[in-house]
C-alpha cells in the first residue's frame, strides 16, 4: 500500500507540496506541527491549505489528518476532492460534533450535520473504497461515522483539502499534525498460471500475482 504522509516536524512548510489558500491566514509549520492563525478582522475561512499533489487508485485512497488538542476552532474541515473540488468534505466542530457535505462543482450540499462524535479533537479521515460499487467513509479516531454510496465517479486523480475555520474574533489557532494519505488500499489481484512443475507423478502448476492497480502521484 502507497503512503504519502508529512509529519510537519521539520518546521518547513514545502511549498512543493502545500499551497496555501486565501489571504489572511498565518499558516506556518512550526513547534513540529502544522499552525494556522486568524487575526481579527480576518473572514473565516482563510486558512485554507491545498496538497499539491494528487493521487489517483482504481480500488481505494484515503485521506486523514490529526488535530491537536490545544485546537481552538469552530470548524475544521477535510476533503479529498478533484481539480474542481468536487467531492466530499468532513467538518469537525469544537461542539463535539461532525458535518458531511458534498460539492458538486456548483453549490455545497449537507449531506449530514450534528453528528455526535467522542471526542472534539483526534484523527479525521476520508476513505473512498470500492466494493460492488464506490463507498465514501467518515472516519473519526478510527471509528467509521457516516458511510454513503459516492456521488461522483472514481477513480479520478483526487487531492487533499485543509480547512481551519477560526473565530472572526482572532487570537484563535487550529493545530495539526500528521497529515497521511494512502492509495491503492486492498488491491485485488488474480493467481495466473505460468508455468507447471512435475516432481515424480505430481504436477503443480506455479503462479503469479497480478495486480489490476494503478496507484500513482501526478502533479497538478
Amino acid at each position: 500500500m502507497p503512503i504519502w504522509k508529512d509529519d510537519f516536524n521539520d518546521n518547513f512548510l514545502d511549498p512543493h507540496v502545500w499551497l496555501k489558500g486565501e489571504v489572511g491566514a498565518v499558516i506556518e509549520e512550526r513547534n513540529q506541527r502544522l499552525e494556522i492563525y486568524l487575526s481579527a478582522g480576518v473572514s473565516a475561512g482563510a486558512g485554507v491549505m491545498i496538497c499539491n499533489f494528487s493521487f489517483d487508485s482504481t480500488h481505494g485512497i484515503e485521506y486523514g489528518i490529526d488535530v491537536l488538542e490545544d485546537t481552538y476552532a469552530e470548524g475544521t474541515a477535510i476533503g479529498l476532492v478533484d481539480y474542481r473540488y468536487r467531492g466530499y468534505y468532513f467538518d469537525l466542530f469544537a461542539n463535539k460534533t461532525a458535518a458531511i457535505v458534498f460539492f458538486d462543482g456548483n453549490e455545497f450540499k449537507p449531506i449530514r450535520t450534528n453528528i455526535p462524535v467522542d471526542e472534539s479533537f483526534g484523527k479525521m479521515k476520508i476513505a473512498y473504497r470500492k466494493e460492488e460499487e464506490w463507498i465514501a467513509d467518515f472516519i473519526f479516531n478510527g471509528k467509521s461515522i457516516y458511510s454513503e454510496r459516492m456521488r461522483l465517479s472514481m477513480p479520478r486523480p483526487m487531492k487533499p483539502y485543509l480547512n481551519a475555520t477560526l473565530s472572526v474574533d482572532g487570537g484563535n489557532i487550529a493545530v495539526f499534525d500528521n497529515a497521511e494519505i494512502r492509495y491503492g488500499i486492498d488491491r485485488p489481484y488474480w493467481l495466473i498460471p505460468v508455468g507447471i512443475v512435475a516432481v515424480g507423478a505430481l504436477a503443480t502448476v506455479v503462479y503469479t500475482k497480478y495486480s489490476r492497480e494503478r496507484s500513482y502521484l501526478a502533479f497538478f
